[in-house]
């Protein structure tokens, strides 16, 4: 009786381990962009949801663009929901500047859901 008690509190406990590892490899695949630092004065520039569904086998990606005449101070983009492992990346402009453009780039067969700020002083 002992064995089978002692056996199903070690069964618990692996279980336990194995989804405390799933989650923390989930944490670890997320990618969110942050580039440079919005205080509390800056205003907010430019804001945006963007969404893209999966395509069989194919990478997908997207350019977003901003231009204004405010000095830009933070970007940044951050995956919704569950991650499907896209890449941010800012291919022009950026922080110090007064335009970016942010790239979204999906992993083969998936999509992306991010949101998208842009902060300025």
């Amino acid at each position: 009786m002992l064995q089978m008690k002692s056996a199903v509190v070690f069964a618990v406990l692996a279980a336990l381990a194995v989804s405390s590892a799933a989650a923390a490899a989930e944490r670890a695949a997320r990618v969110d962009l942050n580039h440079g630092y919005a205080r509390p004065d800056d205003i907010l520039l430019y804001s945006n949801t963007v969404l893209r569904a999966p395509v069989a086998n194919e990478v997908q990606s997207e350019d977003i663009a901003y231009s204004g005449s405010t000095r830009i101070t933070a970007i940044r983009a951050t995956e919704v929901g569950q991650t499907q492992w896209a890449i941010p990346s800012v291919r022009s402009g950026g922080v110090g500047r007064n335009f970016a453009t942010v790239r979204l780039t999906s992993a083969r067969g998936f999509g992306y859901h991010y949101s998208i700020e842009i902060w300025g002083r």
